[in-house]
């Protein structure tokens, strides 16, 4: 009597079992191939994500240090009142942006500038379009002084947080005799 071979499950005649069949090697160098590419492209894409925020603040930041440097301000003339406890400054603004005058004091020359907050005195329109007149007090006495103005462009201005983008701004200082 003959003996027939029982097959066993996933057998096939001439092949081995599946548990010996491998991937071939095309196949598995084109998935090492997509996943490398994969991985560059999404390498290339975060790249290139921080790349455009990194060059947007890069503008941000050039754009406000040319308006500073394009925000000008003149101090056509200024006296002191009769009692000495104020003067009267104006000034006009030469530059291209309109200025929002934050602090004006006036101190003997010499000593120290008196801590005065910021706060909005006045706005000077550009291009030389008007002489604005502002009233700043006075600290100590003598014959000369030193008028201190902080300005800074309009649009930089917070009006809720007057410090922020203060860096920007522009620091004037005039001689005045009594």
């Amino acid at each position: 009597m003959r003996t027939r071979r029982t097959r066993e499950v996933g057998f096939v005649e001439g092949r081995t079992s599946r548990s010996r069949i491998g991937v071939s090697p095309v196949v598995a160098e084109a998935l090492l191939i997509s996943v490398a590419v994969a991985i560059g492209i999404a390498l290339l894409l975060v790249s290139q994500s921080w790349a455009s925020v990194t060059n947007a603040k890069s503008v941000e930041q050039t754009n406000k240090e040319v308006a500073q440097q394009w925000s000008l301000l003149l101090v056509e003339h200024a006296f002191i009142s009769a009692d000495g406890r104020s003067a009267t400054v104006y000034v006009s603004n030469p530059g291209k942006y309109q200025l929002v005058i934050l602090r004006c004091v006036v101190y003997q020359k010499g000593s120290s500038p008196p801590a005065v907050p910021f706060s909005e005195i006045d706005r000077v329109p550009a291009d030389m379009r008007q002489v604005v007149p502002l009233t700043c007090p006075v600290y100590g006495s003598g014959q000369s002084y030193v008028v201190e103005i902080f300005a800074i462009p309009e649009h930089l201005y917070d009006p809720r947080e007057p410090l922020t983008n203060a860096q920007y701004g522009v620091i004037i200082r005039y001689d005045l005799r009594r």
